[in-house]
């Protein structure tokens, strides 16, 4: 869900936290099973239902565009992979993303588009890419994805963290100044982690809700 950029717009997400309960159990129950239920968790996308509230010009016939832009700030980025020992690899060690690439700013944009039709239907889409580069040097060895890398030598660590949505909206009401709009929202992202040093070299992906 976007917020409505214009002036006194507003959404009322009515049914996010029931989306953001259901995304909580299904990583819960991923990180406590194994086998064909794990991968059922890792692959389930969340189809998030919403009531939006705007103000009647925020949604006019025709294409809409938006291109957002500026600085995003690392107050805390903690990794470990893998979290526990799995019958290929032993259990990775905790480090701080943080504290190798820094705490920024990092540049950062995201493109919004939708196009409205007939007064009453929306389809809308976002790409919101994220990636932070930086290098530094380790605490302790530290084991990721199976790989040793070591303490007090350069490594460079790369986190990309790109985020996909598209969704459907259906004028429910519309009063005066004011519209009611029900639909469904789609959200994809597509993450990864990644250390280099030398010719030592391990990354993590990871696609989900």
């Amino acid at each position: 869900m976007e917020d409505a950029r214009d002036g006194g717009g507003f959404f009322v997400q009515t049914l996010t936290k029931r989306c953001q309960m259901f995304l909580h159990n299904a990583r819960q129950l991923k990180a406590k099973t194994e086998g064909v239920s794990a991968a059922i968790c890792q692959n389930l996308f969340p189809l998030c239902a919403a009531l939006a509230i705007s103000p009647a010009y925020a949604f006019e016939n025709g294409y809409r565009l938006e291109v957002e832009t500026g600085g995003v700030w690392q107050s805390r980025n903690v990794a470990q992979s893998p979290a526990q020992v799995t019958t290929t690899l032993p259990q990775g060690s905790r480090f701080s993303l943080k504290e190798l690439q820094g705490a920024g700013p990092n540049f950062f944009a995201r493109l919004s588009a939708g196009y409205t039709w007939n007064d009453r239907h929306q389809v809308h889409a976002l790409y919101a890419p994220l990636t932070i580069t930086g290098s530094g040097t380790l605490q302790s060895q530290t084991l990721f994805q199976g790989e040793s890398f070591a303490a007090n030598t350069p490594i460079d660590a790369r986190y990309r963290f790109d985020s996909y949505r598209i969704g459907y909206r259906y004028k429910v009401l519309d009063a005066n100044d004011w519209q009611i709009w029900g639909g469904i929202t789609l959200k994809i992202r597509d993450a990864n982690i990644s250390l280099s040093q030398g010719a030592v070299k391990a990354n993590r992906a990871n696609t989900g809700p």
